[in-house]
């Protein structure tokens, strides 16, 4: 583990089409920029006919002065034909030409096929090089409540990177969220047909939930903050879903590895997500 834990308060690039969904990823960027002092540029990809949205730029400036942060925006005008890919391709571009540390990216369920050949939030993790962090709303008018209570870091790797251990307690940092709880999660799939106490009282499992219990310990130590450590087994990603909802999770952070084909998450961490019922942040590592 890095003995050099800190959150890096380099610029961030806040991708928007200025659609409602996506202001939970304007909290996420503007939490962060309240905290560490990021700076933050919004970079808007349009068509030359569109439309001014006032509704969504007059909440963005509400929730601005809120929380104490400046913005500036940028715009990129594609003309003829309008994809996902160019988009992508714009937004990649715009992160290169800059020196930004992170792009804060927002997501949501899409029809079938544009999930099958990649949203705008999974190219552009594919293309870029830097540290994104995707905010996802799974759900059409589910947001974020700006104050924060209850905070779930989850992995199923066998430590929570460093990457979203920082996060969370980074949210925890704001004037809004300072009393929050933050609980680190190791999630353990078990076989199918094994009986639970069985599998908990083996070698096996008590290994890996001490290496888990130990890192946690370490964080803490490191960061000065409390954390509450959970192993949480399960069979299917129903049963995450159910822990979220019996403990009132206001929010969720979820590690994935860089991904080398079409789809930002694999079927385990997209069973999670598609049926979150709280906004989650997907953490993907710089390439």
């Amino acid at each position: 583990m890095s003995k050099d834990l800190s959150w890096r308060p380099g610029r961030l690039l806040l991708p928007l089409s200025y659609t409602p969904y996506e202001i939970n990823a304007v909290k996420i960027a503007f939490y962060i920029s309240e905290c560490c002092g990021s700076p933050i540029t919004i970079f808007h990809v349009r068509a030359p006919d569109e439309e001014e949205k006032i509704d969504f730029t007059i909440e963005l400036e509400k929730l601005a002065r809120k929380l104490r942060v400046k913005y500036e925006v940028k715009e990129k005008i594609l003309h003829g034909t309008f994809s996902h890919n160019l988009v992508a391709s714009s937004i990649v571009n715009e992160s290169d030409r800059e020196d930004y540390e992170y792009i804060v990216m927002p997501a949501h369920r899409e029809r079938t096929y544009v999930e099958f050949f990649g949203r705008v939030s999974d190219r552009v993790v594919r293309k870029t090089r830097k540290k994104v962090v995707i905010v996802e709303t799974p759900q059409i008018g589910l947001t974020l409540p700006l104050t924060l209570r209850r905070i779930l870091a989850a992995t199923f790797q066998e430590t929570v990177p460093d990457d979203v251990v920082l996060l969370a307690t980074l949210l925890t940092s704001s004037a809004s969220t300072s009393d929050a709880e933050i609980r680190v999660m190791k999630i353990v799939e078990l076989p199918p047909t094994i009986p639970l106490d069985e599998i908990i009282e083996s070698k096996d499992f008590k290994k890996p939930e001490k290496i888990f219990t130990r890192s946690v310990g370490e964080y803490i130590r490191l960061l000065g903050r409390p954390l509450t450590p959970v192993i949480l087994p399960v069979r299917e990603s129903e049963d995450v879903i159910k822990y979220m909802s019996n403990n009132s999770i206001d929010i969720l952070l979820l590690s994935v590895s860089k991904p080398r084909f079409r789809n930002l998450l694999g079927k385990r961490e997209y069973g999670i997500v598609k049926r979150a019922p709280v906004v989650t942040l997907v953490i993907v590592p710089e390439a």
